[in-house]
């Protein structure tokens, strides 16, 4: 199961430190019940949301449980809540985990808003919204190296293209 956060940090004075903080706050839920590695990206290109952290966890139960409850979620931002815009949180299934992405890999990210869409034609890994903010109908993710070409959206998907901004963090 995959937990994905996403957002954007549009004060680039404070970039670096966020980035720090957001480092430190993956190592920290990963400590937790149910979480098993995580890794954070960024859009190639501009996006509403262009940063994207993934985390493989075992169940549902990983956002439930007291530890997490108590210690994280979004009032563990609270300092930097206010400078974060277009945050979202899902939980999808369709993928039990997510294999580290390579510092010369890209991943693609797209994002289904409409029930109408049409299938995508290439191989990519499908994901269903289970839980949290359902901010989208359907996500699916696909890899390749930094030269290759992914396919274009159809109507009624976006198209991100991520890179690594770190290596996969395990628990």
């Amino acid at each position: 199961m995959l937990y994905m956060v996403e957002m954007d940090m549009p004060h680039v004075d404070l970039l670096h430190d966020w980035h720090e903080w957001y480092e430190q706050h993956i190592f920290k839920l990963l400590k937790m019940p149910g979480f098993i590695n995580a890794q954070r990206f960024v859009s190639v290109s501009p996006t509403p949301s262009p940063y994207l952290a993934i985390y493989s966890i075992s169940d549902e139960t990983a956002l439930t449980n007291p530890i997490y409850t108590s210690q994280a979620g979004p009032q563990s931002a609270e300092n930097w809540a206010p400078h974060m815009s277009n945050w979202s949180r899902n939980l999808f299934n369709g993928v039990d985990r997510i294999e580290e992405v390579l510092l010369d890999k890209h991943m693609a990210v797209y994002d289904r808003y409409t029930s109408t869409a049409e299938s995508l034609n290439q191989e990519v890994f499908s994901l269903k919204p289970i839980g949290l903010d359902y901010s989208i109908l359907e996500r699916s993710i696909c890899f390749a190296s930094i030269n290759e070409n992914f396919q274009e959206p159809l109507q009624g998907w976006s198209l991100r293209k991520m890179r690594p901004l770190s290596a996969m963090k395990y628990s």
